[in-house]
């Protein structure tokens, strides 16, 4: 190699998927593919630390996203983000900022616990990511095949978020409409 050719360094393709509801009730389900470098995708799986990123943006109401999980054909249980807000307007007079968020799903308390951020939202105390449950964690869920009811509650502020969770194997089909 001369020096004015350009170092090549191997790529790796990562798919991410977004899944929203709009507000007329259609579910929106986004792909998109990023092909990474090798600094980059170390940087994208660096070692969690448990501290809030700071958000410039202000949580105003209550609110979480669903959860799908997907049981691969080996058995391990992977899902999308766990995300969740309390509104600036349901705690006027009290700060949110490191409140514990326990989760319940089925009624039955997650082990793993999150954390309330400066703006609202809600990170993991620990685990792979800020809004990544690891998929022992998952497993001791207990998930049921299809429709789990969940709720965010964060007892300090007396607030209760509810979401669901819905449990899918990997070679099952989703229909959007």
């Amino acid at each position: 190699m001369t020096g004015s050719e350009p170092c090549k360094m191997p790529r790796k393709t990562m798919i991410l998927i977004f899944v929203g509801v709009l507000s007329c009730g259609l579910i929106l389900v986004l792909l998109f593919t990023h092909s990474a470098s090798q600094p980059e995708l170390a940087k994208l799986t660096a070692e969690y630390d448990g501290s809030c990123e700071e958000k410039v943006t202000e949580a105003l109401a209550n609110g979480a996203n669903d959860v799908i999980v997907v049981r691969k054909s080996d058995g391990q249980l992977y899902s999308t983000a766990w995300v969740a807000q309390i509104g600036k307007l349901n705690s006027l007079f009290q700060s949110r900022e490191g409140r514990e968020v326990a989760i319940f799903v089925n009624s039955v308390p997650a082990r793993v616990r999150m954390t309330v951020c400066g703006g609202g939202t809600f990170q993991f105390k620990r685990g792979p990511g800020p809004h990544t449950m690891s998929g022992e964690d998952l497993e001791e869920l207990n998930l049921k095949p299809g429709l789990n009811e969940g709720r965010y509650v964060c007892p300090e502020l007396s607030e209760v978020i509810p979401f669901s969770v819905f449990l899918y194997d990997e070679d099952q089909k989703l229909v959007v409409t």
